[in-house]
């Protein structure tokens, strides 16, 4: 029989929305920065999840936008 310490160790945790109550924009936000680190994710969270611009690039969030979104 595995112990629960020896189960956590081999055993990649499993996060959904349902486990964190995040939305989907927060839960991808959680994602990039668990994956690719802080920085990624702050630039990733200061980018409109739906908007373009002209070019089709994300529109940029001022900082009071992005705290609506993520918090």
């Amino acid at each position: 029989m595995e112990s629960k310490t020896e189960s956590i160790k081999t055993t990649e945790p499993k996060v959904d929305n349902k486990q964190t109550g995040m939305d989907a924009n927060n839960q991808k936000a959680f994602d990039i920065m668990s994956k690719e680190g802080t920085q990624k994710a702050v630039e990733f969270m200061f980018q409109h999840p739906n908007e373009k611009n002209s070019d089709g690039t994300p529109r940029n969030l001022s900082y009071g936008e992005m705290r609506s979104f993520y918090g």
